[in-house]
């Protein structure tokens, strides 16, 4: 870095012509930058293989013990081995009002009461409405009740919620207002005031600022492949959420074909669900899909019950139900009859 700094000083003295001087200093910046990754390279040690598998092991130990956000939904805990992993991204999608802004708000409620620290960011709804929705989960209160029960709920805030304190965050953004720059800069600036955060819940990133809307499923690509360097970087779970295209707002099952406008965000996640309800099964019934699942199986169906006026979303205890797709609609009829 020195000998390029060096290098610099004396290219830029020699040269008397002003657009030399900027191809120079362009050719400066780039050699900078190459300095900057060869540096981050070099840093990395190589890991020999045989030789290094009892601190492996116990790397293994810590991490599979530490280093999961449990969803709380324990038979969804048992298919991701624990929850989702620090680094890792996780995407869920729907079609439109069918829950997915309840359901991050139950995975961030129950990483809080698993001892975990959560930011959930907005880009759809105002922060007083998150806010309220969690209020409602923990303490049973429905949500359009809030202001007439005003007295229960700071009474909660005294008790209940107490358990909660210091583990649940709120921010809200309009939409498109950020990308993912910011929401990276958040994270850490979050972590100097408030402490080391364990899980970040983004609604949604499919909100999040495009820089070129004629090329969007780029963008999205893109934005998608920084939101898991940011969890990496981080050392923290990151959920989002997504929408469906229009094929996707019939079917039984939401499959990863009808991902909206980028089907390369599901190849870049870590995890993979999918919301699921018929018309028969609101509002009190939803299935959720396991897509993807990079640390066990895929293609499971795990049955919820659901109450959207208090927001609380509870996964039917059961064995892994792996399940052929043509075979989908015929299993889970049967299923939800015997669980109804």
């Amino acid at each position: 870095m020195r000998a390029v700094i060096a290098r610099s000083g004396l290219r830029i003295s020699e040269l008397d012509d002003l657009k030399e001087q900027n191809d120079a200093i362009a050719e400066i910046v780039r050699d900078f930058e190459n300095a900057r990754l060869a540096g981050s390279v070099v840093s990395k040690p190589v890991v020999e293989l045989v030789s290094t598998v009892e601190q492996r092991i116990g790397e293994r130990e810590r991490f599979e013990k530490f280093r999961r956000i449990p969803t709380g939904m324990m038979p969804l805990d048992v298919d991701l081995r624990g929850g989702l992993g620090e680094g890792e991204l996780g995407i869920v999608y729907a079609a439109y009002n069918v829950g997915k802004s309840f359901f991050l708000s139950q995975l961030a409620i129950n990483a809080a009461a698993a001892g975990k620290r959560a930011l959930y960011i907005t880009l759809e709804l105002s922060g007083l409405e998150v806010l309220g929705r969690m209020e409602s989960c923990i303490t049973g209160i429905p949500s359009e009740d809030l202001s007439r029960r005003a007295p229960e709920l700071i009474e909660a805030s005294k008790g209940l919620m107490r358990a909660y304190s210091d583990r649940l965050y709120v921010l809200d953004f309009p939409t498109g207002s950020i990308d993912v720059r910011t929401v990276n800069a958040i994270v850490k600036r979050f972590e100097c005031t408030f402490g080391k955060l364990d899980l970040l819940l983004l609604d949604a990133a499919d909100n999040l600022h495009v820089k070129n809307s004629d090329a969007i499923r780029l963008e999205l690509k893109s934005i998608y492949t920084e939101l898991r360097a940011t969890a990496q970087e981080n050392s923290i779970g990151l959920w989002t959420v997504s929408q469906v295209n229009r094929q996707g707002l019939d079917v039984e099952v939401v499959r990863g074909i009808y991902s909206a406008e980028s089907i390369d965000k599901l190849f870049i996640a870590d995890v993979v669900l999918s919301l699921n309800q018929s018309q028969s099964e609101y509002p009190s019934r939803l299935r959720v899909w396991v897509e993807k699942n990079r640390r066990s199986k895929k293609w499971l169906m795990r049955a919820c019950r659901c109450d959207f006026s208090t927001g609380r979303i509870n996964m039917v205890p059961g064995d892994n139900i792996v399940i052929d797709p043509a075979q989908q609609a015929a299993v889970m009829d049967a299923l939800m009859a015997v669980r109804a």
